[in-house]
């Protein structure tokens, strides 16, 4: 890259690896680089309207969005700001209600959620949906459930969590599918190995889940494995 960079995100979106903010070691960063697969090369993009490292990122509806994680100040955000591909610019969103530093942000059932992290005093359990027709986020009454296993985490049971009211473009993805599948887009996979798959993993399903396992939420990382 350009630009040396720690705790910062990355997204895929239209062909191209965007990483985004972070920290070069002496401050939060609002820089954003591009990476063409094609050539090889690196490009500065817009940057973001604030500095930020440790957010969440994902893209949504053709969009990048970033929310959360720390400042130059190294004060804890909620703001939250997404890229258009076809302006190159990034544009305010609405606030969440919470600040969320070293939270998850992920798309399941055509909505955005905002999930976990810290507001610079405690762990948050709680999650934010995002609608993008009112640009308004609601706090979910799902919370984070303890990980009773040894592996330090949480568990989200995503087949209690209703997404009905929320009108979305976006089809709702299969309730268990493979994290490489879910990169590449790729739903195709949807009747492989189901029958192997072990029965408590049919009931629990974490924020990422492939049919070998699930990915859990931790404080310490956007997302952990779990055997």
């Amino acid at each position: 890259m350009l630009t040396r960079r720690t705790k910062a995100v990355a997204a895929v979106l239209e062909g191209n690896l965007y990483v985004i903010g972070g920290n070069d070691g002496d401050m939060a960063l609002n820089s954003v680089e591009r990476y063409n697969p094609v050539d090889g090369t690196w490009s500065i993009c817009a940057h973001m309207l604030s500095p930020r490292e440790n957010a969440g990122c994902a893209v949504y509806l053709g969009h990048i969005y970033v929310v959360g994680g720390k400042d130059e100040l190294n004060l804890e955000l909620c703001s939250a700001e997404r890229f258009n591909p076809d302006t190159m610019r990034w544009t305010p969103v609405k606030r969440m209600r919470s600040k969320r530093d070293n939270m998850s942000l992920v798309v399941f059932n055509g909505a955005l959620l905002a999930v976990g992290g810290s507001d610079g005093v405690t762990t948050l359990k709680t999650i934010e949906v995002y609608c993008h027709e009112t640009n308004t986020w609601r706090t979910s009454t799902e919370t984070l459930q303890k990980n009773n296993s040894s592996n330090s985490g949480v568990i989200l049971d995503i087949s209690a969590l209703k997404m009905a009211e929320v009108d979305t473009e976006v089809p709702p993805l299969p309730p268990r599918y493979r994290f490489r599948d879910l990169l590449l887009g790729d739903q195709t996979f949807q009747n492989d190995d189901r029958q192997t798959a072990r029965p408590q993993q049919r009931q629990l399903a974490a924020l990422i889940c492939f049919d070998r396992g699930s990915f859990i939420a931790a404080p310490d990382a956007h997302l952990q494995h779990r055997a």
